[in-house]
């Protein structure tokens, strides 16, 4: 008996080597690491380890036994269409344990069998996931694939990625729910970690599989969660796991759509407060990590809230959990939070029994506080524009209108207790958008009644309705608004009564700050035709007559803001405009008396005309004349002269001024202006004391030689006729005009290439013997300063300088009129300017050259016969 049990054994190690064999053969042979023997399988071996054929036995058998036949009995199986469990059976992979099943070379040959049994008939191609699934379970295959999906074997991977694909399909086929993959895989126990798990990586494609079968049960993994866990662990969980580099991105992703969970499902904050539990934290508040789960929340709820009103914040959602003693009182009785809970969505809150019970409780004097407590729960739950909206419904229906009513006041209440201004209500009732129909709107008249609710319980912040459209459309809008009810009959009164108190409001103001209220500091050239502009007209003459003390002009508040350049530029633009000429041409007088009252500098008001930028077009433009007759009112005829010429010449050289003169001149209308130009330039030139700043003024002094063809001589030429008319020594003033000018030495010279010039021939002779007689009746003057130290004659060029024709005839003319012995002669005159030895040198390179020959070798002859006698 023992035989035959043998018998069988070895035939049974017998094919099952073969059939590996082949595989093996086949296939590309898998080489496993040892990561498929890691820690997750080895509970998986202990919970399903099978009795098998030892390793070794099978081992020996396979060399021995069938080596080829395996090929045609697996031809033979495929061919009859043989199902994947009995292979699965006949390969002997029933008997292999989960943990060793990625080990097991069959299992690929297997894979390969039911791909090739699935080519024959497509339409009901089999998978390996039924098979493997009833072998090992859901829960240990899952195990087993997530585990061989982080394989260091391509093959391990490629299969294991294979099967979880198919593995997943199979769940959602059979309707699965991402809940039950949940429990499947037993995350509820991982712990904090769980993001870190094959497990979750598996549930995740899961859902997405899951998803794409099911559109009309999609679920996302946050939600998977916060149902498996709750939303206070999820949170802890998802903050633990952004503090891991590997989870962070994750648990980052996570952590927003659990915000955008509580988003979609309309969480109030107060809600997420308690989900997470923090209303039970006590002490331990700020230092719990869910805190900052509630505060990302808390801002991304705030950002969804169109009114500030209804915007949460830490602060009030501590006061309304830990708030105070009566607020924690009526919270323990359950009045609030059980009405609050039974109203649903969508329901009438004023058809609502338990809350209508509420009110009329509400109303017993002794619960006041609860009235207040009453209006803050409502407007955390509604929010201030809802509850607006559902209070006026509620008044247009005739069973509600009372109890509704009732509410409104309490509301007024609870805003005015905590300081909500009219301002905000304003908004609130939408009366921002109701343009020129403000006057006329009925919520208008509701707004009112909150008004004076709220200016009898805060008396140091009373305000105006005049105030609070200001503050809302702006002073400038008001002004329009008002003007166009002031035409409708229904608001004609109502509007001329708010114009009134506008009025007063602004005489508290600063004329600039109205001026800037009404946007007239912007409105520039468009204002003179503007009902801002006539208002503040209004403003001005009230304001005047109750402060004479501290009038105030409509120039002065316009320089203020514009410039007075600016100021200059808009009226000039307005009196262009049609409409506004009259009132530009009457503002640009009392512009220059305004600077007269102030007394504003020439300099400055030439600015302001922009007469500094015109360059040569100054006199041909209006503003110019004005200028003049500011300076002549501005100025006594004395000073005035002064004060033109110094401005003019600030601003233009003087040379450009002439220019200027010159080209007005030829111009019949600006004729009259260039002479009165001319004259103050004269008179200036002359108040400062000498022609030689004139002559410089003119540049001329920058002419060289041609002093005497520049145009601008002749001009200076008329300015020094009129410096010396009426004098005899006419010449001799040029002449000092232009030493002073030029210099005795570049005079010299220019004097004698003008002689050479046929225009200039007569005045530079003129000019030459006007220099002559000067130097001759100078009895300071002798031969040898004038070529030393006025006419600069050096060794360099002494006696190429043509200057050395004019000192030689002065030194004629000087000693014609002198004695024989204080006669001085010009070798005199270049032994002691030069020395003896420089002059012999220099009379020897002079004799080289021909136009000098003549003259060296003369000089050279007085010059040995005075040293002869050394000799």
């Amino acid at each position: 008996m023992t035989r035959v049990r043998w018998v069988v054994l070895l035939a049974v190690a017998a094919l099952l080597a073969s059939a590996e064999a082949y595989f093996v053969t086949d296939s590309k042979k898998v080489s496993l690491n040892s990561d498929v023997h890691s820690t997750r399988f080895r509970r998986i071996n202990d919970d399903e380890e099978r009795a098998g054929v030892s390793v070794s036995i099978i081992e020996k058998a396979k060399a021995a036994l069938l080596p080829s036949a395996s090929a045609k009995k697996l031809t033979k199986w495929l061919n009859k269409g043989k199902s994947v469990d009995e292979v699965f059976v006949r390969m002997g992979l029933k008997k292999v344990a989960g943990a060793k099943l990625f080990q097991t070379p069959q299992l690929f040959s297997w894979a390969r069998y039911v791909d090739d049994l699935g080519k024959k008939a497509p339409a009901k191609a089999p998978t390996m996931i039924p098979t493997l699934t009833a072998q090992y379970g859901d829960e240990a295959l899952a195990r087993m694939i997530a585990a061989a999906k982080v394989s260091e074997n391509a093959d391990v991977k490629k299969l294991a990625s294979k099967l979880e694909v198919e593995q997943l399909y199979a769940w959602a086929t059979k309707g699965k729910t991402p809940d039950e993959a949940f429990a499947l895989f037993k995350l509820s126990k991982a712990g904090d970690d769980f993001l870190s798990t094959p497990q979750f990586t598996t549930l995740t494609n899961y859902l997405k599989v899951f998803n794409s079968k099911n559109a009309d049960k999609e679920t996302t993994m946050i939600a998977t969660l916060v149902k498996s866990y709750g939303d206070d662990k999820v949170a802890k969980i998802l903050q633990a796991a952004m503090k891991v580099p590997e989870t962070a991105p994750t648990a980052q992703k996570l952590d927003t759509e659990l915000v955008q969970l509580w988003l979609a499902n309309r969480e109030s904050t107060d809600a997420v407060f308690t989900l997470l539990k923090l209303d039970k934290a006590g002490d331990t508040l700020f230092s719990n990590p869910l805190l900052v789960t509630w505060t990302k929340y808390m801002n991304a709820f705030n950002q969804k809230q169109k009114n500030p009103n209804n915007r949460a914040s830490l602060a009030a959602t501590l006061a309304a959990h830990y708030g105070d003693d009566g607020a924690a009182a009526m919270l323990k009785s359950g009045d609030v939070r059980n009405i609050l809970t039974k109203i649903k969505p969508g329901e009438n809150l004023f058809e609502n029994p338990h809350f209508v019970t509420w009110l009329q409780f509400v109303e017993d004097p002794r619960r006041s506080r609860m009235a207040l407590s009453l209006m803050t729960s409502l407007t955390v739950k509604y929010g201030d524009e809802a509850l607006i909206k559902m209070i006026d419904a509620a008044k247009t229906v005739a069973k509600t209108k009372d109890t509704a009513t009732k509410l409104q006041t309490q509301q007024f209440q609870y805003w005015a207790s905590i300081g909500k201004s009219p301002d905000d209500v304003f908004k609130l009732y939408e009366l921002n958008k109701a343009g020129d129909k403000l006057l006329s709107s009925p919520e208008l008249t509701t707004w009112k009644s909150y008004l004076n609710v709220f200016n009898k319980q805060n008396p140091t912040k009373q305000t105006t309705l005049v105030a609070t459209m200001a503050k809302t459309f702006g002073d400038d809008v008001v002004v329009n608004m008002l003007e166009a009810a002031k035409k409708v009959r229904g608001t004609s009164r109502d509007a001329k009564r708010l114009e009134s108190v506008q009025l007063q409001r602004w005489m508290k103001m600063e004329p600039d700050d109205v001026f800037t209220a009404l946007k007239l500091d912007k409105a520039a050239e468009n204002m003179f035709d503007s009902l801002q502009l006539n208002a503040w007209g209004k403003y001005a003459a009230a304001f005047n007559e109750a402060n004479p003390d501290k009038k105030v002009s409509l120039i002065a508040t316009m320089t203020t803001h514009y410039s007075d350049k600016g100021v200059v530029g808009l009226l000039a633009a307005a009196k262009k405009a049609p409409g506004s000429e009259a009132i530009a041409t009457r503002l640009q007088s009392e512009q220059l008396q305004y600077w007269l009252s102030i007394k504003k500098s020439p300099t400055d008001v030439f600015k302001a005309f922009k007469l500094d930028k015109l360059d040569d077009k100054l006199l041909v433009s209006p503003y110019f004349s004005t200028w003049i007759k500011y300076t002549d009112d501005l100025f006594k005829d004395s000073d005035k002269v002064s004060v033109v010429f110094k401005t003019m010449r600030y601003y233009y050289s003087e040379d450009a001024l002439v220019k200027m003169i010159l080209a007005a001149e030829k111009n019949p209308s600006t004729q009259k202006i260039a002479q009165w130009t001319e004259d103050k330039l004269f008179r200036g030139w002359m108040l400062t004391g000498s022609p030689s700043n004139a002559f410089r003024g003119l540049k001329l002094d920058e002419a060289g030689e041609k002093v005497f063809e520049a145009p601008l001589f002749a001009y200076f030429t008329k300015y020094m006729a009129r410096v010396t008319e009426g004098m005899r020594e006419k010449d001799a003033m040029m002449l000092s005009a232009l030493s002073a000018g030029m210099g005795d030495e570049a005079l010299a010279a220019t004097l004698i290439a003008a002689k050479k010039v046929p225009s200039t021939e007569k005045i530079a002779t003129t000019m030459q013997a006007e220099q002559l007689k000067y130097w001759l009746k100078n009895k300071d003057m002798t031969p040898e300063k004038l070529f030393k130290d006025v006419l600069f004659l050096d060794e360099a060029d002494v006696f190429t300088n043509p200057v050395l024709n004019t000192w030689a005839t002065y030194l004629q003319a000087f000693n014609a009129n002198k004695p024989v012995k204080e006669q001085a002669s010009m070798i005199q005159v270049l032994r002691n300017s030069f020395g003896d030895d420089d002059l012999a040198k220099m009379l020897t390179v002079a004799k080289e050259a021909p136009e000098t020959k003549k003259m060296a070798t003369d000089l050279e002859t007085a010059l040995l016969s005075r040293l002869s006698p050394r000799f």
